[in-house]
């Protein structure tokens, strides 16, 4: 929550305009008081969804949504822009300042422009993952067209929330910075350290630790502050009769639960704020690499399947081949991250590698045991088979589908609609429906033509997983065949239902060809 009441707060935030800028006209503000999203002011940074579209009067929004009393602006594919109303009172020179902070593990370049006349500099400022910050940037030569556009400089994850935009007429204005900490807000497995500062030259830190708003009869900040629980830091920079916003820090202290199988550990419960946990693999018990891309790596132990975020201590141990076995102490953070389960890795204690390299083998599933049962296999690998393309990325078997998503930017081809394929990858639940992201396009292959239910002389057969299901009307001699002409099976006297169990593959039954699954 932001630390004033929304009438508190706009008083505040006038007077704190005034003391900042002196006998400079304020020309327009805007503190987004009256969005009631989530994000920003109430401490969520990340893994936000059902925002509002925002809407404000003269404001030009471009993929733009209500936050917490804030904006946020971008979406995970797609760049966000906010632009000002028309500034009819700005003529000359004035100064821009603004709060703004990138959401959670996104990238952090903001870009500021002009349009109707005028320049500003800064043209970037670079912004902190979780948490606010004050900027200040001067524009010259704007006019009574001029209209200030905030953008991120990413086409995909450049998300931002922005709050209290203020221009004031003339040039640069002193403004008393507010305090920044050495850590983000966030969750740390045990005591921390945080050290405070300000830009603001010969100003003094005042802090609370105990919820209060600080003054400057609040502790004089004097040597980091040691926190050994889950505390919450606010703190204002104080210089003369000049005092800057507030800022404010939650630091959450857990310490790590130690679980000794990925079993185990998703039996833990995620959340999107995380907590930590030490997976601790006996030699006995390894966990195989199946793949690994960037900063996602998939593994899997004893059927369970694990997608670790953050593969640094994976590569420094040479630890990138699929197949790869490994044991050892890996500590993090169990979170959820887009409704999914992950391990966001921070380190790895006495990891080795085994000697064999075993096989990556998927599991192999139907399109209605995915839709079924989705949460069971999230992050595992798979194998579909057989599925229908409806469209250039969607397969189905009738009403159960699976969506492509190219996650890994491997470029495969659109799939030809009616075509059969079998597809292999990592499945995702992406908001209640299948994902499916292939490692190569060599996941991608078209099947082969399935020939069952041949009906014939009063005998029947259809294929099956493994095999093929016999049904005799009359007494029948069954002699099945490879296409290379080799015997395989010859059972004489077959009357009703016989199952026959055979590897997958293409046979010749009485002189009919059929598919084993």
């Amino acid at each position: 929550m932001k630390n004033f009441t929304l009438s508190r707060k706009i008083l505040a935030f006038a007077m704190f305009s005034m003391l900042s800028c002196g006998l400079n006209a304020q020309i327009f503000s805007e503190n987004f008081d009256s969005f009631a999203g989530k994000g920003g002011n109430d401490t969520t940074w990340g893994g936000i969804s059902g925002n509002s579209e925002a809407t404000l009067d003269n404001w030009t929004f471009t993929n733009c949504y209500s936050g917490s009393q804030c904006l946020l602006v971008g979406k995970s594919k797609g760049t966000g822009i906010a632009t000002t109303p028309i500034l009819t009172g700005l003529s000359g020179t004035a100064t821009l300042t603004f709060k703004a902070g990138a959401w959670t593990k996104d990238a952090t370049t903001l870009v500021l422009s002009v349009v109707g006349g005028g320049t500003i500099d800064p043209a970037t400022v670079t912004l902190v993952n979780g948490e606010f910050t004050s900027y200040t940037a001067t524009i010259t030569g704007g006019t009574a067209a001029s209209q200030i556009s905030f953008t991120g400089s990413a086409a995909t994850y450049n998300r931002f929330f922005l709050d209290d935009v203020v221009l004031t007429s003339g040039g640069t204005v002193v403004v008393v910075s507010s305090p920044t900490f050495s850590l983000v807000t966030g969750t740390y497995t045990g005591a921390q350290s945080v050290t405070l500062s300000t830009k603001t030259d010969g100003a003094s830190i005042y802090y609370t630790t105990d919820g209060t708003n600080p003054t400057s009869a609040s502790t004089l900040y004097t040597a980091p502050i040691n926190i050994d629980a889950t505390t919450t830091i606010n703190a204002i920079s104080v210089k003369g009769s000049d005092v800057s916003s507030m800022a404010s820090a939650t630091y959450t202290i857990n310490y790590s639960k130690t679980v000794t199988s990925v079993t185990d550990l998703l039996k833990e419960t995620a959340t999107s704020e995380g907590a930590p946990y030490v997976l601790s693999l006996a030699q006995s018990s390894p966990m195989t690499l199946l793949f690994l891309s960037g900063t996602n790596a998939y593994f899997v132990q004893n059927g369970s399947p694990l997608l670790i975020y953050g593969t640094t201590p994976l590569t420094d141990a040479s630890i990138t081949d699929p197949g790869t076995q490994i044991y050892g102490d890996f500590t993090g953070t169990y979170m959820l991250y887009n409704s999914a389960p992950e391990f966001s890795l921070s380190s790895a204690t006495n990891i080795t590698k085994l000697v064999n390299v075993v096989t990556v083998t998927p599991e192999e599933v139907t399109l209605a045991d995915l839709n079924a049962n989705l949460s069971s296999y999230v992050n595992k690998l798979v194998t579909i088979k057989g599925a229908t393309a409806t469209s250039a990325s969607i397969v189905a078997n009738g009403t159960n589908t699976a969506t492509l998503y190219d996650k890994f930017k491997i470029g495969y081809s659109d799939l030809t609609v009616d075509s059969k394929y079998d597809i292999t990858g990592f499945v995702v639940n992406y908001k209640g429906a299948v994902e499916i992201y292939p490692r190569s396009t060599d996941d991608i292959k078209t099947a082969a033509t399935s020939i069952n239910n041949i009906t014939t002389d009063n005998l029947t057969i259809t294929s099956k997983k493994g095999g093929f299901v016999i049904n005799a009307g009359t007494p029948q001699s069954i002699k099945i065949y490879t296409l290379a002409g080799q015997l395989v099976k010859s059972i004489v006297n077959v009357t009703g239902e016989k199952i026959i169990d055979l590897p997958s593959g293409l046979y010749i039954i009485n002189g009919k060809k059929a598919i084993a699954l």
